[in-house]
């Protein structure tokens, strides 16, 4: 896994060794990042491909980093929680292998937590943050 622990690999290798992986999510969350992004995102988010040659290309520029699993779960519910809403308010398709993916790594409760960030969201629409993803400076 890509997490902390004896079997977290670094930035770089999960491309290498789980790139089928990480396609299968992006296709997956891309839609709703495109809603999240929207004009913003037009370029960046164009294609599975650009995706993937951005994070790629961003992986590459910091070999040997290994992300946090532990950080990842903490900041859950505002990242996966917002590209889940886009899906469950039936704007873009399902998300089953993303929300396999959170159950794997953090347990049923990092479901749950991602989940409860979309019930705040649908009882107080305000506190919606559909501009949350961060695009490269062109």
């Amino acid at each position: 896994e890509c997490g902390d622990g004896e079997d977290a690999i670094d930035v770089v290798r999960v491309h290498e060794e789980r790139g089928g992986d990480l396609r299968r999510l992006v296709e997956e969350m891309l839609p709703a990042a495109r809603v999240l992004a929207g004009a913003d995102g037009t370029e960046l988010l164009a294609s599975v491909d650009d995706v993937l040659e951005y994070l790629e290309s961003y992986s590459r520029s910091m070999p040997g980093a290994v992300p946090s699993l532990r950080r990842k779960l903490d900041e859950i519910a505002g990242s996966n929680g917002e590209l889940l809403r886009v899906s469950r308010d039936g704007r873009v398709p399902p998300q089953p292998y993303h929300e396999s993916l959170l159950t794997k790594l953090g347990g049923k409760t990092a479901l749950e937590r991602a989940v409860a960030m979309l019930e705040v969201a649908t009882d107080h629409p305000d506190s919606r943050s559909d501009g949350f993803v961060q695009l490269p400076e062109a």
